[in-house]
């Protein structure tokens, strides 16, 4: 098996020292990574590289204004209608909260049954048990 096959199984090249229950804990490992990133994408954030980097952006560009590293007030002014409009596209503060809180109930939950298949994962003593860990479906 060559690396890119190693990766794409078991996350990593192996070394030839694992034994077949170490793989079996690999590949699950891997298997629950594909199936954690296929249900953060039914999760309502939209494509979520293009929203990190347009947050980035949009913060460093904040912290830059309160630093005082930008000082252009055409800039700043520019920036200030651009976070109000924002605000009131989103529904406003309290919206936006609620909305906030809601994604981190579900995120949360996701993340915690993805952390209980680890921990399941590692604590199987044979490929069979390893091999039936799962993270549950639901919808939070």
């Amino acid at each position: 098996m060559n690396i890119d096959e190693q990766l794409l199984i078991y996350g990593t090249p192996l070394t030839g020292a694992e034994s077949a229950l170490d793989c079996a804990r690999l590949a699950r490992a891997q298997y629950l990574k594909t199936k954690l990133r296929r249900l953060l994408d039914q999760l309502p954030f939209g494509d979520v590289l293009d929203t990190l980097t347009d947050l980035t952006k949009g913060v460093i560009l904040g912290c830059a204004i309160q630093q005082q590293v930008v000082t252009d007030a055409n800039i700043i002014n520019r920036f200030k209608a651009v976070v109000a409009a924002q605000l009131e596209f989103y529904g406003g503060a309290e919206f936006v909260v609620e909305m906030l809180e809601v994604n981190a109930q579900k995120l949360s939950g996701l993340m915690a049954r993805y952390y209980q298949a680890k921990a399941a994962i590692a604590a199987a003593q044979d490929e069979d048990t390893v091999m039936s860990v799962d993270i549950e479906e639901t919808q939070d």
